[in-house]
């Protein structure tokens, strides 16, 4: 190996500091609140932050201890969610500013869980920031130098969008060839409409097999209608579902 040959090659994208804290990635980012205050927090970085619980988690203890960031009269209830723990209850809020290094974000989804557990019991957290911000871009790790390059692709300024219907999904294993409806909130379209925890959703619009998340994707449509075919026991139902935003439902 000539290693004349071998030149450092600095990757594409905008450098933004990182802080790797037992391994994980943390960065630093600015919220700019309904107060227009502007509030600097750490956030871990996880692309495993599914899009249900929105795009970005804020503590609530961060938010306690930043009143007037996001009135609480503006949160809305979302579906709970089976995690490994337990059951998580959480509201949904809508972020007027994100700053991230050089990138601008408005109306952004964040899900803020109404008890504070893990890595958000800490007080120096100020949340998670997903996979619906970071898949905004190409993101190429330097942990030797504490950096993430982050490279806009044509998703960069697409609306913030989130479950309009008020379920939340799983897909069983081992094969996750099922969609199932997990839990349903109380005043939703999904609970006016007749659905129920436990029911498999076996097409949407007439057409059956999508996996997981193109079911979740049509059911962030607001403002539209779909058909839904679902299996409760023995029954099959025909239920139609009309998407109305969580931020316009009454809970």
């Amino acid at each position: 190996l000539d290693r004349s040959s071998i030149h450092a090659t600095t990757p594409s994208g905008s450098p933004i500091p990182i802080k790797i804290i037992g391994n994980v990635p943390y960065v630093e980012a600015t919220i700019e609140g309904e107060d227009g205050r502007a509030m600097t927090g750490l956030f871990l970085l996880d692309s495993g932050t599914a899009d249900a619980k929105g795009a970005m988690i804020l503590s609530k203890t961060f938010l306690d201890a930043h009143p007037g960031l996001i009135a609480e009269a503006h949160l809305v209830n979302a579906p709970a969610v089976t995690a490994v723990g337990g059951i998580i209850h959480f509201k949904l809020a809508r972020v007027p500013h994100l700053i991230l290094g050089p990138f601008h974000f408005s109306e952004v989804v964040a899900g803020v869980p109404d008890a504070s557990s893990g890595v958000l019991a800490n007080a120096n957290i100020a949340g998670f920031i997903g996979a619906a911000i970071l898949r905004r871009f190409t993101v190429t790790w330097d942990y030797t130098h504490s950096l993430m390059f982050l490279l806009p692709n044509r998703a960069l300024q697409a609306p913030f969008e989130t479950d309009a219907s008020g379920i939340h999904l799983v897909s069983p294993g081992p094969k996750y060839q099922v969609v199932v409806i997990d839990s349903v909130l109380p005043n939703s379209p999904a609970a006016l409409a007749g659905l129920e925890a436990g029911d498999e959703i076996l097409s949407v619009d007439q057409a059956s097999g999508a996996p997981l998340w193109k079911v979740s994707d049509a059911l962030r449509k607001a403002g539209t209608t779909v058909v839904l075919e679902v299996q409760r026991k023995t029954t099959i139902l025909k239920i139609t579902l009309p998407l109305s935003s969580p931020f316009h439902q009454t809970n």
